[in-house]
Order: structure tokens, then C-alpha cells, then sequence
């Protein structure tokens, strides 16, 4: 069976929303994102970082590359629209976005936020973080003013990449800031029976 190591709200997230959707079983190892790792953890990741997945021999630590991995081994699926298909170029584009783009930049906040020294969490590179990062959500917006979902009218694995960055948003103290279209957009992400079942950890 396949295993994940995951912390809630932690990227492992991800992963755990992509298992839900493809219904496919799944065991979770439970991770305080603050205390120290279990030993078993760094067999897979030597950072300790997760998530940690584990599927028989294949081992991976990357949200993103393992969502596309999921897709591709439970596959065809919806939520993976194929080369051809006219909404490929999004689904190829937000699915890196969201991490790269979106996440990258919120990453810094929300480090700041939870593990700067006082004094030190309202900085230069955090500001520039902030901005940025609500600079690019223009990008989803313009997304979601033509369909909706960023990758066209149906659902799919770029949601899932975009989405769980959204959900992050009131941790970092920014979700005030956001689109009206972005926050109807997360609360029906938030709806979806996958991400209730994969946040059930979250209280």
C-alpha cells in the first residue's frame, strides 16, 4: 500500500487530496511539522521533509512530481488532461505554478511568520514576498475569469496545485487580500469530498 508521511498543512497536503480524488488507498504517517522527525522518515527523505511517499520501490519527496506521478500510475484520468487536449497548456502551467510560482513566494511569509526571531518577521524579503506573491494570483485570476477552474471548466490536478497554496493564505494574513474570484474559487476547492477527507487532520 502506498505510504505517506505527512504533516497537516504541510505540502504532503497535496498528495494526500490527489490520493482522495483518484480514490486509491492510501497509509498516512502522522508528523508534527515542529518536533523532531521519526528515524523511518529519512529512508525516504534525508531532509526529513515531507511529504515522504513510498509506493513499493518507488520513493519521492516532491508534492508536485508526485501528483504527477499518481496521475500517470492511476491513470487516464480527468484530473490529467493529455497532450492534445486543448486545455493541456494551462493544466501543464498552473500545475508548476503553484508551487514555483505561488508557494515559493508564500514559503517566505509564512517562515517568517512561524520561525523568525521577534523583531526580525516584518522584513525587506519578507514584504517583497508578500507582494509578490499576490502580484502573480493575477495570473489565476485571469484564469478564473474565463473558466471555472485554472485549467478549464472541469477540475484537475493543477487545482490541486494552486488550491492548497490558496489555503495557506490565512495562515500567512492574507487571505483579506484576495480576489473576490479566488476566494469563491477556494471555497468550492474546500467543498470537494477529496480535500474534506484529506484535511480531516486539520481540525
Amino acid at each position: 500500500m502506498i505510504q505517506v508521511f505527512h504533516a497537516p498543512r504541510a505540502r504532503s497536503t497535496r498528495v494526500l487530496w490527489m490520493l482522495e480524488e483518484l480514490k486509491v488507498p492510501y497509509e498516512v504517517f502522522p508528523i508534527d511539522f515542529f518536533a523532531p522527525r521519526p528515524a523511518e522518515i529519512f529512508e525516504i527523505s534525508p531532509t526529513g521533509s515531507v511529504p515522504a511517499f513510498r509506493d513499493g520501490n518507488v520513493t519521492m519527496i516532491e508534492s508536485m512530481a508526485i501528483v504527477e506521478y499518481l496521475g500517470e500510475r492511476f491513470g487516464p484520468t480527468p484530473l490529467v488532461p493529455k497532450y492534445g487536449d486543448p486545455n493541456f497548456p494551462a493544466y501543464a502551467q498552473f500545475l508548476h505554478y503553484g508551487e514555483a510560482s505561488l508557494a515559493a513566494s508564500l514559503s517566505v511569509v509564512l517562515g517568517a511568520k512561524f520561525r523568525a526571531p521577534e523583531g526580525e518577521k516584518d522584513n525587506w524579503s519578507t514584504r517583497a514576498a508578500r507582494e509578490t506573491f499576490i502580484k502573480r494570483l493575477g495570473l489565476v485570476v485571469s484564469a478564473l475569469k474565463r473558466s471555472n477552474y485554472v485549467a478549464g471548466q472541469a477540475f484537475t490536478a493543477a487545482d490541486i496545485s494552486v488550491g492548497y497554496t490558496l489555503t495557506l493564505t490565512g495562515l500567512a494574513g492574507i487571505e483579506q487580500e484576495l480576489d473576490p474570484i479566488l476566494i469563491d474559487y477556494l471555497a468550492r476547492l474546500k467543498a470537494r469530498p477529496a480535500f474534506i477527507k484529506a484535511t480531516a487532520d486539520q481540525g
